[in-house]
């Protein structure tokens, strides 16, 4: 009988398909190369305790939904993200491979005793001991057991490398306790230099030495860097003695911030292993090694925390622009969706045009700070402006804003925002756009 070759190769599909449909529902459990050693739940391990021989036993420990705190007589504050990553590794620990179900002696292998490395953990139930010796021959690996079980494990050098610290690695190693959430000042002194920041909201502004804009990002990256800056190493701690060869008479910086929960300052002075050492006042009888990079972040001057721009509206919506370029001027105004020439008889003007001057504002940008006070900006020539813009934001329509320049054709331009004593010297490309903004606007068919 002749094979209908068609026939065979649908059953060989439908056959096909039937095991992938099969597979799909029941997939195979995956093959694990690894060995259970410890299975707790994260959330019930209450103490853990590492013991290293010739070094200091290291208690965890912590009530329900409660911060980690130490044991055994440490008074440092414990750091609660680096003691859960430890307790997520504990809380799952695989060994690599059962090396033997049946070990007698444990000292070829370092697990004698408390081997090199010891932790238990106390969870519900009776406490867990996993015990570490020594490295396998290859170096890849490292002896284990359970304390009470006969089996010989190998598990990954990691997993031992993440209990193998020291208190300083598991404490809080902020200078500061501070809650941004709720800073009101910030001040800080480098040398002769003082300033003084003042938090309105999420706003920032400069009110030492002078009453100023501030650039609320980089006040907000000081800030940042303050709270979170943390010590290299402990150098004097406790003893009266050792903290007497720290002194911060001559400190090389002073930063101090004031939040909810009151005053936090950090003095820091030249001196340490690093060059620099810190005294903190929410570490008191303290003296820490500071890195190098937080002094260099401090040492800087007024004109980096001041705002360069010379306009707030940023990205909002406006809905009046009146801008003066010497006899030449423009009243803009939003209806809906367009925008009305008013001192042309509401003409409508093209949306580009005017985004073009919106953005030319909005650029304006100080690259110097000549003068602070408001008697200063006669001697800049602006006494008698040549440009004059004001800005309405949309959402409230009483946020006004405007600002006064000098000619743009003349080797340095200079403004200042209105009621207020700032001048700035501004970026004469910055200037010109606004002119030639204007210029397209009042003249629409020479930009053509």
């Amino acid at each position: 009988m002749k094979q209908n070759p068609l026939l065979i190769a649908v059953l060989v599909l439908v056959v096909l398909g039937g095991f992938v449909y099969y597979t799909r529902e029941n997939p195979p459990e995956p093959e694990s190369d690894t060995v259970p050693m410890v299975r707790v739940s994260e959330a019930a391990i209450s103490k853990v305790t590492v013991v290293k021989p010739g070094s200091e036993t290291i208690v965890v420990q912590r009530e329900a939904d409660q911060p980690w705190t130490f044991g055994n007589g440490v008074i440092a504050l414990a750091d609660d993200s680096a003691i859960n990553f430890m307790i997520t590794n504990l809380a799952s620990l695989d060994a690599s491979r059962v090396v033997q179900d049946e070990t007698v002696d444990w000292v070829p292998y370092g697990l004698d005793g408390d081997g090199q490395l010891k932790v238990t953990v106390e969870a519900e139930g009776d406490p867990n001991s996993i015990i570490f010796g020594e490295d396998t021959p290859t170096g890849s690996a490292v002896f284990a057991r359970l304390d009470g079980d006969p089996r010989l494990f190998t598990t990954f050098s990691y997993a031992r490398d993440n209990f193998d610290k020291t208190v300083f690695d598991w404490r809080d190693k902020r200078f500061l306790r501070v809650s941004a959430d709720t800073t009101t000042t910030l001040s800080l002194e480098v040398g002769p230099r003082r300033l003084e920041f003042a938090k309105d909201s999420q706003n920032w502004r400069i009110v030492e030495p002078a009453d100023l804009r501030a650039d609320r990002l980089a006040v907000g990256d000081l800030e940042r860097e303050l709270a979170n800056a943390r010590m290299s190493s402990v150098l004097a701690e406790g003893d009266e003695a050792a903290l007497s060869q720290f002194s911060a008479a001559r400190p090389y910086a002073v930063a101090e911030i004031v939040d909810a929960g009151g005053s936090h300052v950090l003095t820091i002075a030249q001196g340490g292993p690093s060059g620099y050492y810190a005294k903190s006042s929410d570490l008191p009888g303290g003296v820490y090694e500071a890195p190098e990079s937080l002094a260099a972040s401090l040492d800087k001057d007024l004109a980096e925390y001041r705002d360069r721009k010379l306009f707030d509206f940023g990205f909002g919506d406006l809905s009046r622009i009146d801008v003066r370029d010497g006899d030449m001027r423009a009243t803009i105004e939003r209806q809906g969706d367009k925008w009305l020439l008013s001192t042309d008889g509401s003409r409508e003007l093209v949306a580009e045009q005017v985004q073009a001057l919106i953005d030319s504002l909005r650029n304006i940008s100080a690259i110097d700070f000549p003068a602070n006070d408001a008697a200063a900006q006669s001697r800049y020539g602006l006494g008698t402006p040549v440009i004059e813009a004001a800005t309405t934001l949309a959402l409230d329509g009483a946020t006004v804003e405007k600002v006064v320049m000098t000619d743009p054709s003349q080797p340095q331009v200079y403004a200042a925002r209105v009621g207020e004593g700032p001048t700035y010297e501004v970026e004469k490309d910055a200037a010109d756009k606004v002119r030639q903004a204007l210029d397209d606007i009042l003249n629409p068919a020479a930009s053509e």
